[in-house]
């Protein structure tokens, strides 16, 4: 991946330029999980010296957007920009409301649905967007924790998620 900037305590970054990367769907995801993992081994040696925790969010989405330097002759940036990278900023920020690590959008899911462990969270509508997106958390790769079964919980929400949208709420419950 391309780290494009940091903002605050932010970072940005994009796969699939300035060279070319077929998979690079799968490859944002594949580093969103290892943040985590070295996110969590990191909090580890934070704990042990009384040091605080740190959080991490991370919003993935995947689309056609413009890459390119942009600015002027004094400040010129290699950047990203696009409706797909805002909703990955906004897919970010709701980690914070569904207490989530890693959301991705449908747009995502529909790639690496096989290469990962993602749970449906939600439809929602992101401010600067017409239409609601369904939204996933991303846990892990497909082949580690058996114990998750991610396959029948997906398949219980997705069926109380639809009574609810319908407003058949004892079935939902």
């Amino acid at each position: 991946g391309t780290v494009d900037k940091y903002m605050g305590d932010s970072v940005m970054a994009f796969w699939g330029a300035p060279i070319e990367d077929k998979d690079h769907t799968l490859h944002a995801c594949q580093a969103a999980i290892k943040i985590q993992e070295s996110l969590k081994q990191f909090n580890e040696e934070n704990k042990r010296h009384g040091n605080p925790l740190l959080v991490t969010r991370i919003g993935i989405n995947t689309g056609s957007v413009v890459v390119g330097n942009v600015g002027s002759d004094d400040r010129l940036n290699y950047t990203s920009l696009g409706d797909h990278v805002n909703l990955a900023s906004r897919l970010e920020g709701l980690n914070k409301v569904y207490k989530t690590a890693i959301i991705v959008s449908e747009h995502t899911h529909d790639r690496v649905k096989n290469d990962f462990k993602l749970i449906f969270l939600d439809k929602v509508m992101v401010k600067g967007k017409q239409n609601m997106v369904r939204i996933y958390e991303l846990l892990d790769y497909k082949e580690s924790n058996p114990s998750i079964s991610v396959e029948k919980y997906n398949q219980a929400f997705t069926t109380a998620f639809y009574n609810y949208e319908k407003r058949n709420w004892q079935i939902a419950i």
